[in-house]
């Protein structure tokens, strides 16, 4: 015999609390938002959101929620849901974030917080060998296409200014994403266009891009690789002009979900600061489940990834 229960929707996407008739057991999910036809005990609906983005939406079953908390496991849930692709959607993060990277020449640490779906701030500070240096600056993102998403931002350090617009395209099979940068600061043109090819080898995806800086023509290419919560690179940069290569490697490692920090030999790719959607592919959907679905004592928890 069922009993009313609450189900809480708790999220970036929408808050509410809602009845619903389900077996003797809490259901508690994260990032949820409910159609009209929950009334009737057919479907919930779960949107997983990834740096502010979502795309996919899952259809949890009623019957397959019964069984996973039944048999305490929710790896048929995952497949039993029905899954539609929306297009990217913003999303606005409830939580700030905080950057802290470290390189032989230039070190910054910045904190950045949503104010709505489309703008951010951030602040910071950021050190070279002689000086330090606050930062302060603002985002502002748009979705352009359907796995299209463009971001201009501005920022002023010291008493410079930079200005830089970006756009990053998920292709149609999702193998890959092309990744455009373009900034000015202080009169210093800056020009790339890179892709990004997942799963190139052994997990591992490779990065290239051409541009220009300045006058000179550049060039350069790294493999990357995600290990846990821990993402190592390597790769060079050439300038063409001057027929230097300069070699870097770095690693970035996550504190959660909202402290990051990164340490390099070389400065890098500009292509690799232009925001990935990696994570917001089909394939990483698996993923997104099994580290944001938990049962415990009868309860589903089913939080942001």
């Amino acid at each position: 015999m069922f009993a009313r229960i609450w189900i809480v929707c708790a999220g970036t996407l929408m808050a509410s609390t809602v009845y619903a008739d389900m077996p003797s057991a809490k259901l508690f999910l994260g990032n949820t938002s409910l159609p009209k036809e929950v009334g009737t005990g057919e479907a919930i609906i779960w949107r997983p959101t990834v740096d502010g983005l979502t795309r996919y939406q899952f259809r949890l079953p009623r019957s397959g929620v019964r069984d996973a908390l039944k048999y305490q496991d929710s790896s048929a849930l995952f497949y039993m849901s029905k899954t539609s692709d929306l297009g990217l959607q913003l999303v606005r993060e409830q939580t700030g974030e905080i950057h802290v990277s470290v390189a032989p020449e230039h070190s910054s640490a910045k904190y950045t917080r949503s104010l709505t779906h489309e703008l951010s701030y951030h602040l910071g500070v950021e050190f070279s060998s002689e000086t330090a240096r606050l930062s302060l600056g603002a985002s502002w993102r748009n979705v352009t296409g359907h796995t299209q998403l463009d971001q201009t931002t501005a920022t002023r350090t010291g008493n410079t200014v930079n200005v830089s617009w970006t756009r990053t395209k998920l292709s149609s099979a999702d193998h890959l994403e092309r990744l455009y940068s373009v900034s000015s600061e202080a009169g210093d043109f800056k020009a790339r266009f890179g892709t990004r090819w997942f799963d190139f080898f052994q997990s591992a995806d490779m990065l290239a891009e051409v541009g220009v800086d300045g006058d000179a023509f550049v060039i350069g290419a790294q493999i990357e690789r995600e290990i846990g919560s821990a993402a190592v690179f390597f790769g060079a940069v050439s300038n063409l002009a001057s027929g230097n290569t300069d070699f870097g490697l770095g690693v970035e490692y996550h504190f959660g979900k909202h402290t990051k920090v990164g340490a390099t030999t070389q400065t890098g790719l500009i292509s690799r600061e232009v925001q990935s959607l990696k994570s917001l592919r089909r394939a990483a959907l698996p993923s997104h489940w099994r580290n944001s679905v938990d049962i415990s004592a009868g309860i589903i928890k089913i939080n942001a990834p």
